[in-house]
C-alpha cells in the first residue's frame, strides 16, 4: 500500500530504521537495568537480554554495535563472583538455568570469539582455564547422560568443543603477547614457539580424551545453536548432487539420513583444526604458503567434504572464514564460497563474511602482483585485521 502511494522503503542500516531504533531503546534500558531493578546489579534476565542484543546486531549484518551489549553481559558475569571462586564449576552448577546459559554464551563463547576480532585476550581467560583445563574439560567430566547434564557441554550450544574454545582463548592471548613483545623489540621467537607448542599439545591431549567420551553421548538429542540440525535450511536439500565432486561439496555421496552424531563429530573436528590453524597464523604469521598452514587447511577441507550441506554450516563461520582466508588454492576458495552461498545471506553476518573474504583475496593478489613486478610491497598483514572495518566488525559466530 505504502509503495503504491510512492513511499520508499527505509534503509535498514540508517539511524532511523525501526530495527536500529529498537536496538537503541533496548540498549538504553539494558544500560540502566541495575538502577531500574533497584539492586544496583544486573540480573540473569539482563544478561540474557544482552546476549540477545549481541545476536540481534549480528543478525542485522554487522552494522550495529555488538561489543557494547557484550560489555554488559561480561559485567554481569563478573558480578556473579565466579571469577574469584575456588570452585567455579560448582558455582555454575548452582546457577539458575538462565544463569548457566548466560555464562556459557557470554563468558565462554562470545567473549572468546570476540577476542579474535578485537585482537585482545579474553576477559576471563584464567576462569576458562579452570573450567576447561584438565582431562577432557569441565563439561566432559561432569556431564553425562546418566547425570542428565549432557546439555552443559559447550558443543551442545555452539558446536565448538570445550578444548577447542579454550585453545582459541589461549591463542588470542598469545597473539596479544606477541604483538606487545614486537612493539617493545623484545620478542623471543623460541619462547613464542614454546608457548604455541604447549597450547597445541594440550589441545590434542584434551581432544583425545573428549573423543574417548563421545560414545557416552550417542543418541543425545541436543540441538546445536538453537537449530534442529537434522533438518536443512528452508529450500536447501540435505545433500547436493554435483556434476563434479569437489572437496566440501560432496553431499551427494552421503545419505540425507546420515547420523546426526557423525555430523556433530565433524563439526567438533573442524573447530579443533581451526584452532590449530589460528595458532599457526600467530606463530608463522598469516602466510598461506607455510607448510603447517597448508596442512591444516587441507585437513579442514577433508572434513568439510564429509559434512553434507545443512544447517550445521551456520555454526561454522569461524572455521570456514579462517580456512578461506588462509588458502591461495582457487578450488578451496570456491568450496568456502559455496558453503557460505548455501546459507541465507540476509540472515546474520554471512554476507559480511563473504565480503571480507573477497577483500582479503584481492589484497593478497595485489601484493603478489606488485612483488612479482619488483615493486615495493606492503606486508600481507594479520588476517584478523580484515575483521574490523570503519562501518562494521565481524564477530565470527
Amino acid at each position: 500500500m505504502r509503495m503504491s502511494q510512492g513511499a520508499s522503503l527505509e534503509d535498514p542500516d540508517s539511524e532511523t530504521a525501526p530495527s536500529r531504533r529498537f536496538y537503541d531503546r533496548a540498549l538504553y534500558r539494558l544500560m540502566h537495568a541495575p538502577q531500574t531493578n533497584g539492586t544496583g546489579q544486573y540480573a540473569d534476565a539482563d544478561a540474557i537480554a544482552a546476549i540477545q542484543l549481541v545476536y540481534y546486531a549480528v543478525l542485522g549484518g554487522g552494522a550495529m554495535d555488538w561489543s557494547t551489549p557484550l560489555d554488559y553481559a561480561c559485567e554481569w558475569l563478573a558480578q556473579t563472583g565466579i571469577y574469584n571462586e575456588e570452585n567455579p564449576k560448582l558455582t555454575l552448577l548452582n546457577m539458575t538455568a538462565a544463569g548457566r546459559f548466560a555464562a556459557k554464551a557470554t563468558g565462554q563463547y562470545i567473549d572468546v570469539m570476540a577476542s579474535v576480532t578485537l585482537k585482545q585476550p579474553p576477559r576471563f581467560l584464567s576462569l576458562y582455564k579452570r573450567l576447561f583445563g584438565g582431562g577432557a574439560g569441565f563439561w566432559a567430566t561432569n556431564a553425562s547422560p546418566r547425570t542428565g547434564a549432557a546439555e552443559l557441554r559447550m558443543d551442545a550450544l555452539t558446536g565448538c568443543p570445550d578444548e577447542a574454545l579454550l585453545a582459541i582463548a589461549e591463542i588470542s592471548a598469545l597473539a596479544h603477547w606477541k604483538a606487545q613483545e614486537l612493539q617493545a623489540g623484545s620478542l623471543s621467537v623460541r619462547e613464542l614457539i614454546r608457548r604455541g607448542d604447549v597450547i597445541e599439545k594440550e589441545l590434542r591431549e584434551r581432544a583425545t580424551g573428549m573423543r574417548s567420551d563421545e560414545n557416552e553421548f550417542q543418541g543425545q538429542p541436543v540441538a546445536l545453536a538453537g537449530l534442529d540440525m537434522g533438518v536443512a535450511p528452508a529450500g536447501l536439500p540435505m545433500s547436493m548432487g554435483l556434476a563434479q565432486v569437489q572437496p566440501g561439496m560432496s553431499g551427494a555421496s552421503r545419505s540425507p539420513r546420515a547420523p546426526v552424531d557423525r555430523n556433530k563429530h565433524i563439526v567438533g573436528e573442524m573447530f579443533r583444526e581451526a584452532a590449530v590453524l589460528y595458532l599457526h597464523t600467530v606463530l608463522s604469521d598469516s602466510l598461506p604458503g607455510v607448510p603447517e598452514i597448508i596442512n591444516n587447511v587441507d585437513q579442514m577441507m577433508k572434513l568439510l567434504n564429509e559434512l553434507p550441506p545443512s544447517a550445521y554450516d551456520r555454526s561454522l563461520t569461524f572455521p570456514l572464514f579462517l580456512a578461506g582466508s588462509m588458502t591461495n588454492n582457487q578450488m578451496m576458495r570456491e568450496v568456502v564460497k559455496h558453503r557460505f552461498f548455501m546459507q541465507d545471506a540476509t540472515m546474520g553476518n554471512i554476507l559480511l563474511a563473504q565480503t571480507m573474504l573477497e577483500q582479503i583475496w584481492m589484497h593478497r593478489a595485489a601484493v603478489m602482483r606488485a612483488h612479482q613486478a619488483g615493486e615495493r610491497t606492503v606486508p600481507l598483514g594479520d588476517w584478523r585485521d580484515s575483521l574490523r572495518m570503519q562501518w562494521a566488525s565481524l564477530l565470527l559466530v
